[in-house]
C-alpha cells in the first residue's frame, strides 16, 4: 500500500523529531483499574444493531456460554486459554468481555476494516490488533490459536468466503480448540416475509426496508434452505464490507457440518436462533487431540444436523472416530432396529442424542440426556422461542408428570386433581384443584400449561372458561392432547351421569396417570374441529402449532401445540355471539373475525400492520 497521496516527504527527520514526546509508555488495558472508552453510538449501532447497555448485555450473555460450553467440554473455561482470537472484532465489545477473564497481549482482534482495529488499537491497548483482507490466508500461525469467536460474522459471509473462513480457522486453531460462532438459519427468512408485510402496510422502518428485497423469490429461497442449501443475499455491508463476499446468508446445520467438518471441526454444540440469540450459536471442537492450554482429554466428537425430512438410518458411528460429514439431512444410526439422531433439547437445553427405542415416538422418542417425549419437548420449544423471557412470568401447571418446566421458573406453581381432597388444599405439598372449578384467583397466572390433560376431564369447556378466567390479560394457555386427523367431528367417549356414574359411551380406554392407580380415562377423542371448539369455549385467539423437526427431537403423532392467548384489553377482545333474540349486525364484526385467526400466526412486530388493513375492511 502507497502512502497518502499528495504526502511530503521533506524535512520528515525534523517534523518527527519535533513531535510532542510521550511522558510515559501507555499502560496496557486492564479493567479493574480503568473502563476503556466508548466509540460513538452511531458507531455502536451501525455494527451490532445496539449500542451501550444493550449492546454489552448481548455481549456478556455470548461471553458466558463461549466460557460454559468450554468448561463443559474441556473442564476449563475462558481463564484457562493463552491465545483467543475474536474475528470480525468491529469496535470491540466481544473483546472487552473477553478482558475480563485474559490478559490483553492473549487476544488477537481481527477485523477487515481498518478504522475499526485502529479504533481497537487506541482503546484497548495491549490488544493485538489486525487487519486482515477479506478472504485468508492471515498471519497467524498453524495451530497458535486456543479458542475462536465470530459473533454476527458468518451470518454475512457469502458461501465462498464463508468455507475460505472456516478452513483457515482449521489451519490456525490448535487440535482439541474451539470456535464459537453465530449464523443465521431460517430466521433470516422469516424475517424477509415480516419486512415485506411492514413494507407493504406503511409501517416499516429502515431496517425493514433494507431486508423485504433481500431475496427475488423467497419461496425459493426458502425450499433451498429446507433443502440443506445455504442461500445467500449480495447486499453488502458499506465501506470495505462490499457484496462479492458480505450480505446476508442463512446456513442449515448439514450446510454447516460439512463446510466445518471438511475443515477438521465437528460440530459439539449447536443452539438455534430465538432461543438464545436472534442467531444461532454453534460451537465447535478442532479434531486432533487436546489444545495446550487445557489439561483435559479431548472431546468426544458430535454432528449436530438439523433435518428437513427424516432420513432413513445409516451405519453406526464408530466411537473412537468423529462421523463424516454428510450431505444427508441427519446423523442419524441403528439402535435397536430404529434410529438416534443428534440435535437440540429445549428441555434439558443441552445438545443432546435422541433415540428412537420403539415405532410409537409419542411416548418412545427420548433425549438421552433428560429422557424428555416429543410433545414436553415441543411445549418447551414454543416458550423458548416464541415468549423469551417466558421463565420470569407467573406459570401454573395442572397435572404434571416431571420438572421440565419447574426447573426454569421462579414463580411456579402446580396442581393434580385429587378426588378425595377438597380443591385449593394439599397432599403431601401438592395442591388439589379440579381444572373444571379452579380455586385460583381471577388474571392470577402468566401462563398455564397443561399436557394431555383436556382428553380426561368430563366438561372440557368449562376447564377452558376457567383457565381463562385466571389467566392475566395477554396470558396464554399453552397445551397438547391429542387431536385426531382423521376424525371428522370430536366424540364423546364418557360421561358423568346426573346419580354421578360414569358412562362409557364407547369402549373404554385409558391413559397413563402420574398419580392414583396410574389409569385416566380418555373422555373425549377431538377431531378436526377441534380447533372450532376452543374457539367457541374461549375468548381468545386459537393457535395451534405443527412442528416435525428431529434436529429438536419433534416428530410423532398427537404432536400439536396449542395456544389461547387471552386478549390484552378489552378493546381486542372478539365481539361476542348474542345469545337470545335478533342477531346484531356489527360493520366491524368481519375484520375481528378474520384479526383472531390471523393474528396468531402473524409475528408480534407485524400486528401493528395487520390492524391496519383490516381498518379498512
Amino acid at each position: 500500500m502507497t502512502r497518502t497521496a499528495g504526502f511530503d516527504a521533506a524535512g520528515l527527520v525534523d517534523r518527527l523529531a519535533a513531535a510532542p514526546t510521550l511522558p510515559e509508555l501507555p499502560a496496557l488495558i486492564d479493567l479493574s483499574v480503568a473502563m476503556p472508552p466508548n466509540p460513538p453510538e452511531e458507531i455502536q449501532t451501525q455494527f451490532v444493531g445496539r449500542s451501550y447497555a444493550d449492546a454489552y448485555t448481548e455481549a456478556a450473555s455470548f461471553a458466558r456460554i463461549v466460557d460454559e460450553w468450554l468448561t463443559k467440554h474441556h473442564g476449563a473455561g475462558l481463564d484457562a486459554l493463552s491465545r483467543v482470537l475474536d474475528f470480525g472484532c468491529g469496535w470491540g465489545r466481544i473483546t472487552r468481555m473477553l478482558l475480563a477473564h485474559l490478559q490483553p497481549t492473549a487476544i488477537h482482534a481481527a477485523d477487515v476494516d481498518p478504522q475499526m482495529t485502529a479504533l481497537v488499537n487506541s482503546t484497548l491497548p495491549g490488544v493485538n490488533a489486525l487487519t486482515v483482507g477479506t478472504m485468508p490466508p492471515t498471519v497467524l500461525a498453524d495451530g497458535s490459536i486456543d479458542a475462536a469467536v465470530a459473533f454476527s460474522v458468518f451470518s454475512h459471509l457469502a458461501p465462498h468466503a464463508h468455507e475460505a473462513w472456516a478452513r483457515e480457522f482449521g489451519r490456525i486453531i490448535a487440535p482439541g480448540g474451539m470456535a464459537f460462532i453465530t449464523l443465521m438459519d431460517a430466521s433470516l427468512l422469516s424475517q424477509v416475509r415480516e419486512a415485506r408485510l411492514l413494507v407493504a402496510a406503511g409501517t416499516a422502518e429502515p431496517f425493514h426496508h433494507g431486508m423485504a428485497p433481500l431475496f427475488d423469490d423467497i419461496d425459493a429461497a426458502e425450499a433451498a434452505f429446507n433443502g440443506g442449501q445455504v442461500v445467500y443475499a449480495p447486499s453488502g455491508g458499506g465501506g470495505v464490507r462490499t457484496s462479492d463476499f458480505y450480505g446476508w446468508t442463512a446456513a442449515p446445520p448439514p450446510y454447516v457440518s460439512r463446510v466445518w467438518g471438511s475443515a477438521g471441526l465437528d460440530v459439539v454444540e449447536w443452539v438455534p436462533s430465538g432461543v438464545i440469540f436472534g442467531q444461532a450459536m454453534v460451537g465447535l471442537t478442532r479434531r486432533g487431540g487436546a489444545s495446550p492450554a487445557f489439561a483435559s482429554p479431548a472431546v468426544d466428537n458430535m454432528v449436530a444436523d438439523r433435518p428437513s425430512e427424516p432420513s432413513e438410518p445409516s451405519e453406526p458411528p464408530n466411537p473412537a472416530k468423529p462421523p463424516e460429514p454428510s450431505d444427508g439431512a441427519i446423523i442419524a444410526s441403528e439402535h435397536n432396529g430404529l434410529f438416534t439422531n443428534t440435535g437440540y433439547c429445549h428441555c434439558c437445553r443441552s445438545a443432546t442424542t435422541f433415540v428412537a427405542h420403539e415405532e410409537w415416538l409419542r411416548d418412545f422418542y427420548l433425549c438421552d440426556r433428560c429422557g424428555s417425549i416429543p410433545r414436553q419437548r415441543h411445549i418447551q420449544a414454543y416458550l423458548d422461542t416464541q415468549m423469551p423471557g417466558w421463565e420470569r412470568l407467573t406459570v401454573h401447571e395442572s397435572s404434571p408428570s416431571n420438572d421440565f418446566i419447574k426447573r426454569y421458573v421462579s414463580d411456579y406453581t402446580a396442581s393434580q386433581y385429587f378426588p378425595d381432597v377438597p380443591r385449593g388444599e394439599y397432599r403431601r405439598g401438592v395442591r388439589s384443584e379440579d381444572i373444571e372449578a379452579l380455586t385460583l384467583a381471577d388474571e392470577s397466572v402468566d401462563i398455564f400449561i397443561t399436557q394431555d390433560v383436556l382428553e380426561h376431564v368430563f366438561h372440557p369447556d368449562a376447564a377452558i372458561r376457567e383457565i381463562h378466567r385466571v389467566l392475566k390479560p395477554g396470558g396464554v394457555h399453552v397445551f397438547t392432547t391429542p387431536k385426531h386427523k382423521l376424525l371428522e367431528t370430536t366424540v364423546q367417549r364418557a360421561r358423568i351421569r346426573s346419580d354421578g356414574a360414569v358412562e362409557h359411551v364407547l369402549e373404554e380406554n385409558y391413559h397413563g396417570n402420574p398419580i392414583g392407580d396410574n389409569r385416566a380415562l380418555v373422555t373425549y377423542d377431538y377431531g378436526v374441529d377441534f380447533e372450532l371448539l376452543l374457539s367457541d369455549w374461549s375468548s381468545g385467539s386459537v393457535q395451534t402449532i405443527h412442528t416435525r423437526d428431529r434436529f429438536l427431537g419433534l416428530d410423532a403423532e398427537f404432536n400439536e401445540v396449542f395456544v389461547i392467548a387471552k386478549p390484552p384489553s378489552r378493546d381486542d377482545a372478539p365481539v361476542p355471539h348474542p345469545s337470545r333474540g335478533a342477531r346484531r349486525v356489527d360493520p366491524s364484526r368481519g375484520a375481528r373475525r378474520i384479526a383472531k385467526w390471523v393474528r396468531p400466526i402473524v409475528p408480534a412486530r407485524a400486528r401493528p400492520a395487520l390492524r391496519k388493513l383490516l381498518q379498512r375492511i
